[in-house]
């Protein structure tokens, strides 16, 4: 949102380059978006990636913790589709984020942030717009069937989002300690 030509923004992670190491006789595949402890603090990676038998993949992990909202649609007001996030105070990451809505029949779409207008998006288009309110939280308003399409009135609608320290997940310290959260294999 912007007031007088200034736009309201969030944090973006910190990011440390990581050695991850395979010490098994079988491949790791790491899904984007695993969750890393990196000297104690959570670290996730924004793409997928494997990691070959007994080797070594150098990758860039961001500081943050992987979150999951859902909204049913049902339940929402979607005359004049927007809707916060619920998560104030700047903590959200100012990317990486990610809607997807599994309508009534079972059919899962995904939604794609437009970064200008809705009236740009033609009424087919599944787009959205992202604010950041004055007190920190994420606004979205979808389209109303003419400009971008519509919401389904069915179904769910769940939020992928990062929280951040920003800079303060800064770690500082080469040779930090790795370790992917479900794999001890991984090091």
């Amino acid at each position: 949102m912007k007031f007088l030509g200034i736009e309201l923004s969030r944090k973006s992670g910190a990011v440390v380059k990581a050695e991850l190491r395979n010490n098994t006789d079988t491949a790791i595949t790491l899904n984007a978006f695993s969750q890393f402890s990196v000297n104690g603090k959570a670290f996730y990676n924004p793409s997928g990636a494997v990691i070959l038998p007994r080797s070594l993949l150098v990758m860039d992990l961001k500081q943050g913790t992987v979150n999951y909202k859902t909204f049913n649609l049902a339940d929402m007001d979607l005359t004049f589709p927007t809707f916060n996030l619920g998560i104030p105070h700047h903590v959200v990451a100012a990317d990486d984020i990610q809607i997807t809505v599994k309508e009534s029949n079972n059919v899962t779409y995904q939604w794609y942030k437009h970064n200008d207008s809705l009236y740009e998006l033609p009424s087919d288009r599944r787009g959205y717009l992202e604010n950041t309110t004055k007190d920190g939280d994420v606004n979205f308003l979808f389209g109303n069937g003419e400009f971008g399409m519509r919401l389904p009135s069915t179904g769910q609608l769940t939020v992928r989002y990062i929280v951040t320290e920003g800079i303060a997940g800064n770690i500082g310290s080469p040779g930090a300690t790795v370790s992917l959260n479900q794999n001890s294999a991984v090091n």
